[in-house]
């Protein structure tokens, strides 16, 4: 799996940094992670809230992670790669499910295609699971670098 941290989740992440903002929404502790479908974004950079990618929303498919050590393991660094790194914890998502190609991570605002994409990441693929299944994304990881 790849994944692109978007230019719109790179400046919130450095408001929230060097400005002490919190992400926008109900509960600016949680973030959501939305399965879509459909064709992979060409320039996923460049994506800025979840209207972009409206039409390839699985509906009933978000999962809610908090801001904690609980749905986001510690930050690395690799001095070798000059790079941060962050992964998020397992992610369950109940069956059934089709076509499934990539996902967001977005902020909690109250409107969905209002929230802000952090980042996107190519499953590599199309998953599916039929009902009863679940279909889990495991390390779903997120670098920051200045190249």
């Amino acid at each position: 799996m790849s994944s692109k941290i978007t230019n719109n989740g790179k400046t919130e992440i450095l408001k929230h940094v060097f400005q002490g903002t919190s992400p926008v929404g109900s509960d600016s502790s949680v973030f959501n992670l939305t399965l879509l479908s459909g064709t992979v974004p060409t320039n996923p950079e460049d994506l800025d809230t979840q209207n972009d990618v409206s039409s390839n929303v699985i509906a009933g498919k978000t999962v809610a992670l908090t801001r904690n050590a609980t749905d986001f393991d510690q930050p690395l660094k690799d001095a070798s790669a000059n790079t941060g790194r962050v992964q998020i914890k397992d992610c369950a998502f109940s069956g059934a499910i089709s076509g499934a190609t990539g996902a967001i991570l977005t902020d909690d605002h109250g409107t969905a295609n209002s929230r802000i994409i952090y980042a996107y990441f190519n499953l590599g693929g199309s998953k599916s699971v039929d009902a009863g299944q679940t279909l889990t994304l495991q390390n779903l990881e997120m670098k920051l670098s200045d190249a």
